[in-house]
């Protein structure tokens, strides 16, 4: 069975790559993801959560990049993967995503 990918991106109005690279860090940091690279330059943030019950220590992967825009302030681009054999609901990695454009607006 091969894992799956969720992507997505959100428009942050107002909040400078800076700003919104910071908050996207910190709430990613506190969600109980390990952070496995960074690079506030290019606006990169690739993180790790171990999974639950996975046998071989599974891990599953969330990339976050913060971009510049010039029409809104910033933009939020998402990646989140599970490997083969995993599951994550389309629900619940949705969730996650909001929640974490949520904290960069903060709301």
């Amino acid at each position: 069975m091969s894992g799956k990918q969720y992507k997505t991106s959100a428009a942050l109005t107002g909040i400078s790559a800076d700003k919104a690279f910071k908050k996207a860090y910190a709430s990613v940091v506190k969600k109980g993801y390990q952070i496995v690279q960074s690079d506030k330059n290019m606006g990169m943030i690739s993180a790790a959560q171990q999974v639950s019950h996975s046998q071989g220590g599974k891990t599953a992967p969330l990339n976050i990049l913060v971009e510049s825009d010039s029409s809104t302030g910033s933009t939020l681009t998402f990646s989140f993967s599970t490997a083969g054999g995993l599951m994550a609901s389309e629900d619940t990695v949705r969730d996650e995503f909001c929640k974490i454009t949520n904290e960069v607006l903060g709301l």
